[in-house]
């Protein structure tokens, strides 16, 4: 196993970072694939190509990163629904990778329920159960997430969507 990983761990990070457009990517995705392989070294290493079953883990985590990114595309629109208007004019106006970072700064809790929430489509009820917390704190999570993600991308159209106080 040490044999293999010294001599298909970089060219395989090299490769994969193509595929995957990223270098941290791609050894992550690499790295997880030899995991795998030593967990099932019994099996693996039985196989006619150990390094191409390395290779085709790798690859394949790749391709879930990736689906995982177009998931989170996908739900970011909803993600930055809330109840009032405020966020349309930021869910307009901020570009995806923009909000990579800003999701993965949100404190554990209300990342884990976000996912959970918006990604994987799980109601309240099931992420309270995951989370083991309160439905009401599900929800607590999920506000605070939408707030810091407002405060994080600013708001493009200042007091859109907000009452305007008159005299």
């Amino acid at each position: 196993m040490e044999d293999l990983f010294r001599r298909e761990f970089a060219p395989m990070v090299r490769a994969l970072t193509i595929l995957a457009g990223d270098r941290e990517a791609a050894a992550d995705a690499v790295q997880d694939a030899f995991v795998q392989a030593h967990r099932h070294w019994a099996r693996v290493s039985r196989l006619d190509d150990p390094a191409g079953w390395v290779r085709h883990a790798a690859v394949n985590r790749v391709r879930n990163q990736r689906r995982g990114h177009s998931r989170m595309v996908a739900a970011l629109p909803r993600l930055l629904r809330q109840e009032d208007s405020m966020a349309e004019p930021t869910a307009r106006a901020t570009a995806t990778a923009d909000l990579v970072p800003v999701l993965a700064a949100l404190p554990e809790q209300q990342r884990a329920a976000v996912v959970l929430y918006y990604l994987l489509d799980q109601p309240t009820s099931a992420v309270a159960e995951t989370l083991g917390v309160t439905e009401a704190t599900v929800r607590s999570h999920l506000r605070n997430a939408r707030l810091r993600l407002v405060e994080s991308l600013g708001d493009p159209a200042p007091g859109a969507g907000r009452r305007e106080v008159t005299p």
